[in-house]
């Protein structure tokens, strides 16, 4: 299997409005705020914990969970697939796509992040990120590698039908459409076998830091877009 860096999906999150002054009624000042406003707003992007992040922004529950499930999980899915080369046809299987989601669910379940305390700069906030990427693919690089080659000797053997088989030993065609798209899937449900084992075995990269600016006016506050691309593309170590 090549060694395939999928492109980042940004993520793309709107300003947080304020709910009200009621919704900050526990806090005295802006430094008191923003910080557990950071924390909220990865808490529910990465791991759909979202009872702060509503307390403080003037957002549903429903549309919290779909932004997580649609928005944010199913980005990283489509780059998890595109890495360890699951066909985008084969999402249109329910339990193939199901059990990408679930396991891509479980890795940024075990995200690792640290927000400071925020602290005003002239005439702003600021609040200090510590990330500890997760290092994942790495690790599963050579199983996966294992299990692709094992695919293709299966489609030399004829199990799926008969095959084209370039110079250099590569697959470069089935004769049959229906046998193809048969071992798109089996080699799918074969690698999700091998995604899913590695999960409990996440391990994580050095600590980086980020300075995540508060940008606040009359409306409400919030993160930019550019912080949180950079905070998305910190959060995972793409292998090189």
């Amino acid at each position: 299997m090549k060694k395939k860096i999928a492109l980042l999906l940004a993520l793309v999150m709107a300003i947080g409005l304020l709910g009200g002054c009621d919704a900050f009624s526990a806090f005295q000042s802006g430094s008191d705020k923003y910080a557990p406003y950071v924390q909220s707003l990865l808490d529910m992007a990465y791991k759909n914990k979202t009872d702060k992040y509503l307390e403080l922004v003037d957002d549903t529950k429903q549309s919290a969970d779909e932004y997580y499930e649609e928005e944010m999980m199913a980005s990283w899915a489509d780059s998890l697939a595109s890495y360890f080369l699951i066909e985008k046809e084969m999402l249109n299987d329910d339990t193939i796509n199901q059990r990408l989601l679930d396991v891509t669910k479980e890795i940024f379940a075990k995200a690792k992040y640290e927000v400071a305390e925020a602290v005003k700069t002239d005439d702003y906030y600021t609040v200090k990120l510590t990330i500890e990427p997760i290092v994942y693919c790495e690790l599963a690089l050579t199983e996966a590698q294992n299990y692709s080659n094992s695919m293709v000797e299966r489609a030399k053997s004829g199990e799926f039908g008969e095959v084209t088989v370039n110079d250099d030993g590569s697959l470069s065609g089935f004769a049959d459409d229906n046998e193809y798209v048969e071992w798109e899937k089996q080699y799918a449900l074969g690698m999700l076998d091998v995604m899913e084992s590695f999960v409990s075995k996440i391990e994580y990269a050095d600590p980086v830091e980020k300075i995540v600016k508060i940008e606040e006016d009359d409306e409400g506050y919030g993160v930019d877009v550019n912080t949180l691309r950079e905070i998305d593309s910190a959060m995972f170590v793409w292998p090189q």
